[in-house]
């Protein structure tokens, strides 16, 4: 009798931890009847469906890209796209469900008993030095330092996030230490800009923070000033519009600075194929994606 594998509960479990709040509808480890009617890790026990709930912090955008690093995995289905770890990235996923209000995440048979840490557990990759103000990692410059940067840490990075959240419109005293104001004022920035409220500067917040810099073939950035919805118009709206028309969008997109429907569309198809929370909003997130490419 199949039951459910203890990696899988471990990681129901995390999420409820960190987010005490989320909503749990769409979560699942055991297969339905839909499911019994099928080959599907579920039905083993070897699979679990965590509901997307970013209001209260489960941005699944985010996290089904960052549980592809833990060993225990072995596929990750979100927004009509799988990646199976085989090289190939993600793909179109043309399954009957097509996994937008959750996630999911099968795992190796031969890991059912590792209970460690999930990437979203309040316990994942912290040390007893980050927990006692040690260095943060060092960045250059603006580019990402290369881990995340985190509350009792101390350096300059610190110091270079506090000066951008300023810029934000915080009013922290920037004395290179990651303290309670930091740690809050981070949040409520990821919040406005729809990221994971975790008050961690990963490196999807930190792109968000610095939303500015090199995108490859030596193409500049344009500075991110505010989000971009239907509706809104000017430059900026012009820009996301030529932007998206480089990237091949079809049809082409009018490059007059109104932001239509037609405009709203390409940007969700874009969102859809970068794995982003397709809601036809230009955030941070969504501006430094485009240029990155």
């Amino acid at each position: 009798m199949a039951s459910p594998a203890p990696a899988c509960k471990k990681a129901l479990l995390d999420a409820t931890q960190k987010w005490p709040n989320r909503n749990r509808a769409a979560d699942g480890i055991m297969g339905d009847a839909a499911h019994q009617a099928r080959r599907s890790d579920h039905n083993e026990g070897n699979a679990f469906d965590l509901t997307h709930d970013p209001l209260n912090g489960v941005d699944c955008a985010t996290l089904s890209r960052d549980v592809l690093q833990d060993s225990r995995v072995k596929y990750v289905i979100y927004n009509r796209q799988i990646n199976s770890l085989d090289g190939k990235g993600w793909r179109t996923y043309n399954g009957a469900n097509p996994h937008t209000k959750h996630m999911h995440v099968s795992i190796k048979n031969d890991k059912r008993s590792d209970v460690s840490a999930w990437p979203w557990s309040s316990a994942a990759g912290l040390s007893d030095a980050s927990a006692t103000g040690a260095a943060a990692p060092a960045a250059r410059g603006t580019n990402y330092p290369g881990s995340p940067v985190k509350k009792g840490q101390s350096g300059e990075t610190v110091g270079l996030i506090q000066k951008q959240l300023n810029k934000q419109g915080s009013m922290l005293t920037v004395d290179n230490h990651f303290g309670d104001k930091t740690y809050q004022a981070l949040k409520l920035f990821q919040s406005r800009n729809r990221l994971t409220p975790d008050g961690i500067a990963g490196a999807q917040t930190w792109a968000a923070l610095f939303a500015t810099g090199s995108a490859g073939v030596g193409a500049a950035v344009p500075g991110f000033t505010t989000n971009l919805s239907q509706g809104s118009r000017g430059t900026n709206v012009t820009k996301v519009q030529q932007q998206l028309n480089t990237l091949g969008v079809t049809p082409r997109l009018s490059t007059d600075g109104v932001f239509g429907a037609k405009t709203r569309a390409a940007v969700i198809g874009f969102q859809r194929k970068s794995g982003i929370t397709p809601d036809g909003v230009v955030g941070p997130h969504t501006w430094s994606r485009l240029w990155r490419r």
